[in-house]
């Protein structure tokens, strides 16, 4: 820096010469270093100062977008809603072969169908008040050596994609248990309302599934005991 280039040339004088310095050379040398550091300092900092306050400027309209994103999937629940729903749904592909299939959906649905390649990438479709969804999760490959998962999840609605999150999960949890970190793609609509009835309709479900199993383990302890 040219700041330093004055310094230095100073400085090179100083010591070329043939007599000793003298002490109080040293020491104006020693003030025009630090002088001169703290004034490069100072401006270097001027110039960050500068720079982060011109970049929030021209991030700011993007940062409110996806501010006004998060808020709208939290404040509708879409944020639980969506992990939910591909739990739900996570072997429909399969189980849609067998004709008991209904006592396994929490919601009336038809003409499922779907791909699968394990547990890491799958979708799903179906019919739901006369609508086509497609759900579709991608488990992405992972660089965390904290035990760390991600996955995409996208909704396709009635052709047309409306949704992508961003989940995680970890080694601990099942492999159909992931919680929601972002939303990348959204596109709001009627099929907003769907997707929360269907929450809901799972909510429903799982409770009375939980209570027939409690019943049916009083009914069957009570039934050997006196009245």
């Amino acid at each position: 820096m040219e700041l330093f280039g004055i310094f230095r040339k100073k400085q090179t004088t100083q010591v070329t010469k043939s007599e000793p310095v003298s002490a109080e050379v040293e020491a104006s040398m020693e003030d025009d270093l630090l002088s001169s550091i703290k004034q490069f300092r100072e401006q270097q900092s001027s110039v960050r100062d500068k720079f982060l306050k011109e970049n929030d400027e021209k991030l700011a309209p993007a940062q409110e977008k996806i501010e006004r994103a998060e808020k709208f999937m939290i404040d509708t629940g879409m944020d639980e809603s969506i992990p939910k729903i591909v739990k739900h749904i996570w072997h429909w592909a399969s189980w849609s072969q067998d004709d008991s299939i209904k006592q396994y959906t929490a919601f009336d649905v038809s003409d499922i169908s779907g791909e699968k390649n394990g547990l890491k990438e799958w979708n799903l479709s179906f019919e739901y008040n006369e609508c086509r969804y497609q759900f579709i999760f991608r488990e992405q490959e992972s660089y965390c050596d904290d035990g760390s998962q991600y996955s995409d999840m996208s909704l396709i609605f009635n052709d047309v994609k409306v949704l992508e999150i961003d989940c995680s999960s970890n080694l601990d949890r099942r492999y159909d248990e992931w919680s929601y970190l972002s939303v990348k793609f959204l596109v709001i609509g009627d099929w907003v309302h769907s997707v929360v009835e269907m929450d809901e309709l799972i909510e429903l479900y799982d409770l009375k599934s939980l209570r027939d199993f409690g019943e049916s383990m009083i009914v069957e302890q009570a039934e050997n005991l006196p009245d």
